[in-house]
């Protein structure tokens, strides 16, 4: 992540830092839940396997039941019934499972205390999730399951800003692209994207995710590299397009062809976007339901 993150147009060092300190120190905010920062931990670990992840999701008896049901839903189609953590994690891939769960904590909190609004948001972080895994796998990115975590939590800084002005909820659920960032400014002093840099860098986040949350919506571009950011920036373009068309299909190609093409030039991702579209939107249902909005 680059030392310095651009505060928002119109507001002097000052402000920005009074603004900072004001969201990050409201009640209103989550604490970062305790099993995530255990989480974390594993993830970073190279020596971890999937025991390590066991033992820390029988520590939260909620986000154990939320992986066996996952485990038995089907939304991954796994064949039998999954009775234990162990035999989950084994079935369904350790790191897969740690992505999830890594998201989900998260996110209940939000979800928690925020209503239908925060449950909206939710659905549009679980399909930019699983559109950055199948962008990602499509394009040869190293860590899809990363990409997935990064999707996730993307938006934290609009589920924030929605806490603080519960008021604005309909509209902050409803938020489509880049202009209506330039509108967030001026009403709240702060966009989303600057909102979730700060609280991901106090949460001490790693850098991939961090990056993920504060740059987002910045322009598509091709990278000599695919990684998390770029994955997680052109599934976000893509999937609120997506959102806009009720059923997705008209002039679908044409439509999304000049964004992927500035990301990954070639037709390979135009031609398959239909399909991933098709995919992000029967699994979003069930990943939605099965955690009813992360709560």
């Amino acid at each position: 992540m680059d030392a310095e993150h651009q505060p928002p147009e119109g507001l002097d060092a000052t402000d920005v830092e009074h603004l900072r300190a004001e969201i990050l120190q409201s009640p209103d905010l989550p604490a970062m839940p305790s099993a995530y920062a255990r989480l974390l931990a594993v993830m970073a670990d190279d020596r971890a396997g999937p025991q390590d992840l066991v033992e820390v999701l029988e520590l939260d008896a909620a986000l154990a039941g939320r992986i066996l049901r996952l485990a038995n839903s089907a939304f991954l189609g796994v064949p039998g019934k999954v009775a234990s953590l162990s035999r989950a994690v084994l079935l369904i891939g350790w790191r897969w499972v740690a992505s999830l769960a890594l998201g989900v904590t998260v996110w209940s909190s939000f979800t928690r205390r925020g209503g239908a609004p925060a449950v909206a948001l939710w659905g549009h972080a679980a399909r930019v999730a699983l559109a950055s895994r199948l962008l990602g796998r499509h394009l040869g990115l190293r860590d899809a399951e990363a990409a997935f975590s990064a999707g996730l939590l993307h938006d934290i800084g609009r589920a924030a800003l929605l806490l603080r002005h519960p008021d604005r909820g309909d509209w902050i659920a409803s938020i489509h692209g880049d202009h209506d960032l330039e509108r967030e400014r001026e009403l709240f002093g702060a966009d989303h994207a600057t909102v979730g840099f700060w609280i991901a860098t106090a949460w001490g986040l790693p850098d991939e995710l961090v990056d993920a949350i504060a740059l987002h919506h910045d322009d598509v571009i091709a990278a000599e590299e695919i990684d998390t950011l770029a994955v997680v920036r052109l599934a976000d373009r893509l999937m609120h397009d997506a959102e806009r068309e009720s059923d997705g299909e008209h002039d679908l190609e044409a439509r999304v062809a000049p964004t992927i093409e500035a990301a990954s030039p070639g037709r390979s991702l135009v031609e398959a976007w239909p399909g991933i579209v098709a995919t992000v939107r029967e699994e979003g249902r069930d990943l939605e339901e099965l955690f009813a909005g992360g709560a």
